[in-house]
C-alpha cells in the first residue's frame, strides 16, 4: 500500500455507558487491525481536560481547553467544538510532516476496503475525501439482514493539511459530536475544493445502530443555528444532494456509481454566489436578534 502516513484523530471518551463503551472499543480494535495490517495510520486522541486518558498505542494531542462547559453550560457535558478538532489534527499532522489528516467519529469500525478506496483518491489529487458508513445491527454484521449506506450524514473526513491551514477560517466552530455539524462540514469542502463524498459502496466501514441525537437542548439549538444562519445555502446544498441520491435510488432500486455521484457532486456543490452568500447573512442577522440564549452572544 502506498497511502502516505496519515494522523488518524478521533476524540476518545471515558464512557460510562457499557453500550458507548462497547461501541468506541470496537472502533480503537479495528483501528488497530488496521495498523497490524500496514496501513499507515497514526492513532491520535484529541481530548477534552476532564476526559484526559491514555490509550495504548494513542498518541495524546494538546487537550482541548475551550468546551461547551467552558464557554456554554458549566453544567453541561465538556463537548469539544468541531474547528478546534480539526485544528489539533492539522497541527499535529504538519508537526509530523503528514500531507492528511483524518477526523473519525467515534463508534465507527474501519475495513481494509476502505483504505484501497482512499489510496485510489489520494492518487488523483483529492484535498478532502469524505466517507459515509455502511449501517449494521451488530458487529460483525449479520449479512442476512438489511444493512443500509447512510446517506444523511458522515463519519470520517481525510484533509489535506495544507488545504485546512489555508481555508480553516470557512467553517464554523459547531459542537462535536452534536447533529448537523457533519453535513455543514461536508458540504463546505464538495464546494470549495477538489473533494470526493464516498457513500456509494457499503463495507467500508461499519456502524452499529444505536439512539441518535444529543440529549442536550441547548448543544441542538447552537449547531441548528449554525446551520440555517449563515451557513445555511450550505446545508441547503446537502439537503438537495440527499433528496436527489435517494430519488436516484427510488427510480433505479440502486446506489449511484462513482462516476454518477461525481457528476451529482459537480453538479450540486457549486460555490455559493454573492446573492446566495448575501441571503444567508440576513438570515443570520434575523436569527441573531431573534435569540435571547446567552449561547447567541458567542461569536462564532
Amino acid at each position: 500500500m502506498s497511502l502516505p502516513l496519515i494522523s488518524w484523530a478521533v476524540n476518545l471518551v471515558p464512557f460510562q455507558d457499557p453500550g458507548r463503551l462497547l461501541r468506541q472499543q470496537r472502533m480503537l480494535s479495528s483501528v488497530n487491525a488496521m495498523i497490524e495490517l500496514g496501513v499507515p495510520l497514526v492513532p491520535l486522541n484529541i481530548t477534552t481536560p476532564e476526559e484526559s486518558q491514555e490509550i495504548q498505542g494513542w498518541r495524546l494531542e494538546e487537550t482541548i481547553v475551550e468546551t461547551t462547559r467552558t464557554r456554554l453550560d458549566a453544567q453541561g457535558a465538556p463537548f469539544p467544538f468541531v474547528r478546534d478538532l480539526f485544528d489539533r489534527a492539522a497541527q499535529h499532522a504538519k508537526k509530523q510532516g503528514h500531507l492528511y489528516f483524518a477526523i473519525m467519529n467515534g463508534d465507527i469500525i474501519l475495513q481494509p476496503k476502505l483504505f484501497t478506496k482512499l489510496e485510489e483518491f489520494i492518487e488523483v489529487g483529492m484535498e478532502n475525501i469524505i466517507f459515509s458508513r455502511t449501517d449494521v445491527e451488530d458487529f460483525p454484521p449479520d449479512f442476512q439482514k438489511r444493512r443500509n449506506i447512510y446517506v444523511v450524514g458522515q463519519d470520517i473526513w481525510v484533509v489535506k493539511t495544507d488545504w485546512w491551514e489555508k481555508n480553516r477560517n470557512l467553517f464554523p466552530n459547531s459542537i462535536f459530536p452534536v447533529r448537523g455539524w457533519d453535513v455543514l462540514y461536508t458540504s463546505l469542502m464538495l464546494c470549495h475544493s477538489t473533494a470526493y463524498l464516498q457513500n456509494t459502496e457499503g463495507d467500508l466501514c461499519y456502524h452499529v445502530r444505536h439512539s441518535q441525537g444529543c440529549g442536550n437542548d441547548l448543544y441542538n439549538s447552537y449547531n441548528f443555528d449554525i446551520e440555517h444562519g449563515k451557513w445555511r445555502i450550505y446545508s441547503q446544498r446537502h439537503n438537495h444532494y440527499q433528496y436527489m441520491v435517494l430519488q436516484f435510488y427510488e427510480k433505479h432500486q440502486r446506489m449511484l456509481n462513482d462516476e454518477e455521484n461525481a457528476q451529482f457532486i459537480s453538479a450540486i456543490f457549486t460555490p455559493p454566489t454573492k446573492e446566495e452568500l448575501d441571503y444567508s447573512a440576513s438570515l443570520e442577522k434575523a436569527f441573531l436578534e431573534g435569540r435571547k440564549e446567552s449561547y447567541m452572544k458567542v461569536v462564532i
